[in-house]
């Protein structure tokens, strides 16, 4: 697999424990299920494999609670590894 790599000063390339950066994707939603589905799946056929999503929403908006929900159940049902972290916004 080939993969980009930051350059340091004097020429040498950064890598983190011999290993690809972990590429963080952020997904922001609120009340847009479809949207939000169409945004994981996208992310999940990316052939990189070193990868997080990030789904940030405020915690009053039931409807991505629930899709969310959802979309947990099925991704244990599923062969494919992947990480999501949700971040509740609790409204100030």
């Amino acid at each position: 697999m080939e993969f980009i790599t930051m350059q340091e000063p004097g020429g040498k390339r950064a890598m983190i424990n011999n290993r690809p950066p972990v590429i963080s994707c952020i997904c922001v939603t609120r009340k847009k299920p479809a949207l939000l589905e169409r945004a994981v799946r996208c992310f999940l056929i990316q052939s990189y494999q070193q990868k997080e999503l990030v789904i940030v929403y405020e915690d009053d908006d039931q409807v991505t609670i629930d899709h969310i929900g959802n979309m947990e159940l099925a991704a244990r049902k599923s062969t494919q590894t992947w990480v999501m972290i949700i971040i509740d916004l609790a409204p100030d």
